[in-house]
């Protein structure tokens, strides 16, 4: 008997025990594997039964049928750490207890196929499949998701105020690994049951595939409505519980939260002792930009960068020489610098949504969230520049739009 499909079973295996968990990456290309290991099975049962009953003169050795059975062990305590962070939200939600429960069980029986692959084991599965198809069960996972409150993603990323990515990537990993032990079972049975025919598989597959991109546009959804109001609670509770603090710890606070916030926006952070207009001067995209201003004994600036994540290098080597072309004999001595940020962004800088001035003596902590590579100072550039004819300096920031 040809063991070619049960090493191939195998190597799924291995791959999903790396994940963590039956990811549908891994299966949507491989469907096919776990049909042939379900057919394999089955005929090495049939053979069993015509011999007699002895699995060692079929094969079992050649199967690796016992190897198989400690790998399977092996994702099923793995998945187990994963499906675990469902338990406080089936305390709500009753209908999901049935759900997991029943893809833990379908998956002990099909293991007794490999681990006691005989006749009783196989009409077991046969019976049990049955009775709770996987196919049913994954649409009613997915008929589940439709609805707000009954989708887990959506309602932990309503209780989450930052709308982190870390709560929306957990749970994506959860429904899709649900969603992959159905389809996983169903095309086991398609290849032990119905000879390799794909139509549940296949159905499965495409649905959930559709979802795929359902969370994809959720996930842009999010991206989105984090702002302003997340953001500016967010300064505003920094400056109020901080105020005892520095303003680079205040901004390090400010940088921690705004990296776990689920979007591609790349920004800039400013806090600085409070002043007024002669030692601070903005030009800016209201969109993209929030201020809170003499508020906890400081001032912050947050501006957000809707196109840095995905500019180019001349983007930075443009961005860069602009600035660093400021650093000396550009910011004149004013009693006012009132608009001064206007007339750079004219006359100056090409492709900016943000342009501030703040007096160097104010204690100036310029900090950054979502920065990547070789880009760690920003979505921009910034310098300490010269004010002409005195000794005093500017902090100059350039923030790409």
């Amino acid at each position: 008997m040809n063991n070619e499909g049960t090493n191939e079973f195998s190597r799924l295996i291995d791959d999903c025990i790396n994940a963590g968990i039956i990811v549908f990456e891994k299966l949507e290309a491989r469907l096919h594997i776990i049909a042939v290991a379900g057919q394999t099975l089955k005929k090495y049962i049939e053979a069993i039964k015509q011999s007699g009953n002895n699995p060692i003169e079929y094969n079992y050795k050649a199967l690796k049928l016992d190897e198989l059975d400690n790998k399977l062990d092996i994702l099923a305590e793995k998945m187990s750490v994963h499906f675990n962070e469902l338990e406080a939200f089936l305390i709500d939600h009753h209908v999901y207890t049935d759900v997991v429960q029943t893809a833990s069980t379908l998956m002990k029986f099909m293991k007794d196929t490999i681990s006691n692959p005989c006749s009783q084991s196989l009409e077991i599965f046969r019976d049990v499949v049955r009775k709770a198809p996987p196919l049913q069960y994954g649409y009613k996972v997915i008929s589940l998701l439709e609805q707000d409150s009954t989708n887990p993603l959506k309602v932990s990323m309503t209780a989450d105020k930052l709308k982190t990515s870390a709560t929306f990537n957990k749970w994506k990993k959860i429904i899709d690994g649900v969603l992959s032990q159905f389809l996983f079972l169903e095309t086991y049975l398609n290849g032990m049951f119905w000879q390799s025919d794909m139509y549940g598989p296949d159905q499965l597959k495409n649905k959930i595939k559709n979802l795929h991109r359902k969370m994809d546009k959720w996930s842009d959804d999010y991206s989105e409505s984090y702002w302003p109001e997340t953001v500016r609670q967010l300064v505003h509770e920094t400056q109020d519980n901080y105020d005892n603090v520095d303003n680079e710890l205040k901004a390090n606070i400010l940088e921690q939260a705004l990296t776990k916030i689920l979007t591609s926006d790349v920004f800039y952070i400013l806090v600085y002792d409070e002043c007024d207009g002669n030692n601070h001067s903005f030009s800016y995209r209201d969109s993209q930009t929030i201020t809170s201003f003499r508020r906890g004994s400081c001032n912050v600036v947050i501006y957000r960068s809707r196109k840095w994540m995905h500019a180019g290098n001349n983007a930075l080597n443009q961005i860069t020489r602009e600035v660093e072309s400021c650093r000396y004999n550009t910011i004149p001595k004013r009693s006012s610098y009132e608009g001064f940020p206007d007339e750079l962004c004219r006359k100056q800088f090409t492709n900016v949504g943000f342009v501030g001035i703040v007096r160097k003596n104010q204690n100036v902590t310029v900090s950054s969230a979502n920065s990547f590579g070789d880009r760690p100072l920003g979505p921009g550039w910034w310098i300490t520049a010269d004010v002409m004819n005195s000794q005093e300096k500017f902090v100059l920031i350039a923030g790409y739009e």
